[in-house]
């Protein structure tokens, strides 16, 4: 965060591998490396002025966060009619302690109402803006058959949303694989929370598909209400299916919700 919002190359950089890339958020085939992808923010005059960090969500292979681009619009003659900045979701896989790689998702709402804005601040052409327009609907669909699903509590419906050979990376509860574990992983879930509920409180698009921030709300074996912070990202194969489910969760919440026992508890 201090190497971003501080400009600071170096100590950006240095959270990342030698030979890390940045997966383009809207055409993933491209991969520049993370120097390149760095020295090309404000190419269009529209550097950001800050990128705070607002939220942190982990699993044991990485971590996710979500923020914003600040002030990128400032020198744009009709930057007053404009949004400030732009919401992200930022997916860091990681090994021995660095960042392999850079995944971007932007804010959903956002983009689709202002597709070339989210391109031009950092380098790319205006003519990619269709390509979020259409990320953009893919996302907002696929979280609406998400959240049916979860309404009415059918794990067959769920399950139905990944491919055959799909994998639900989860760093906390173990990984998933295949279209049965995955809705069977479900079913025992609403059978141990029976009032468990799922709310999307932030859509995000992008090339390598939707990502999204919700919460679960459930009573937990004591009887007591509860609400989990998650966060996760997809990647859709060519049918709109899920390839792989990225879940992240919220350390603080995961000890509210008695998941797992406070380290501050124990003796030494």
């Amino acid at each position: 965060a201090r190497g971003l919002s501080m400009s600071d190359q170096d100590l950006f950089l240095a959270q990342f591998h030698s030979d890390a890339k940045v997966i383009d958020p809207i055409a993933p085939t491209l991969t520049p490396p993370m120097t390149d992808f760095y020295g090309a923010f404000g190419r269009a005059g529209t550097l950001c002025e800050s990128w705070p960090l607002e939220n942190l969500y982990m699993n044991l292979g990485g971590v996710l966060t979500s923020g914003s681009c600040e002030g990128f619009y400032r020198t744009l003659p009709d930057a007053a009619e404009l949004p400030s900045g732009v919401l992200l979701l930022r997916h860091l896989p990681i090994s021995d302690g660095l960042a392999t790689g850079l995944m971007h998702r932007y804010e959903a709402s956002f983009a689709a109402t202002h597709p070339e804005e989210s391109v031009v601040p950092i380098g790319f052409p205006a003519s990619r803006s269709a390509n979020v327009v259409a990320q953009t609907a893919l996302t907002e669909e696929f979280l609406d058959h998400l959240q049916s699903a979860w309404d009415a509590r059918d794990p067959a419906a769920i399950g139905a949303l990944y491919a055959d050979g799909a994998t639900r990376h989860d760093g906390f509860t173990a990984d998933q694989q295949g279209r049965q574990q995955i809705a069977d992983w479900y079913a025992l879930l609403f059978d141990a929370y029976p009032s468990v509920q799922m709310t999307v409180a932030a859509e995000y698009a992008g090339g390598l598909g939707p990502g999204a921030l919700y919460a679960l709300t459930m009573t937990t074996a004591d009887g007591e209400a509860c609400t989990m912070q998650l966060a996760a990202v997809w990647r859709l194969d060519d049918e709109g299916l899920i390839e792989h489910e990225y879940v992240y969760y919220d350390a603080d919440s995961i000890l509210t919700c008695g998941w797992t026992a406070d380290p501050s508890d124990n003796e030494p």
